[in-house]
């Protein structure tokens, strides 16, 4: 039910479809019909001297260290959106081979900070179609 309210309002409000992302080298259920090309997104996050204060005292205390999750987790949400907004751009309907790579540093006085590479091919893909009952060679 939420699915079909979901496209209802999808086609009532006449938002363009969404961009389909894989790390795949093709799109399930779609063929590829052109590639675009490399599309790229980057992000670079950084924190405060304050920011890497508080993320080692929880180094030793142990456990999860959520500010540093949190800043990875940001930029590369950043970098990836970047990406999309890229292969829209170029008319794109689908990015396949997403792949990230990031590096991190920290500077006594800048603080920490991390940059995240997300990139990927670009492709305009259609939908497979599905054949009738009658026409599948193995529905015997």
């Amino acid at each position: 039910m939420l699915a079909s309210r979901r496209l209802l309002s999808r086609v009532v409000t006449s938002e363009p479809a969404r961009l389909l992302m894989t790390t795949r080298d093709v799109v399930a259920g779609r063929m590829i019909t052109s590639e675009l090309g490399v599309v790229i997104g980057s992000s670079v996050r950084s924190r405060s001297i304050i920011f890497a204060i508080r993320a080692r005292l929880s180094v030793m205390l142990g456990g999860s260290i959520n500010p540093y999750r949190d800043l990875v987790e940001d930029a590369a949400n950043e970098a990836l959106h970047r990406v999309e907004e890229a292969a829209q751009r170029a008319g794109a309907s689908a990015v396949v081979r997403v792949r990230y790579q990031n590096a991190p540093s920290f500077d006594p006085f800048a603080g920490t900070s991390v940059h995240v590479l997300c990139y990927g091919t670009a492709v305009r893909c259609v939908p497979i179609p599905i054949p009738e009952q009658s026409e599948c060679p193995f529905a015997k």
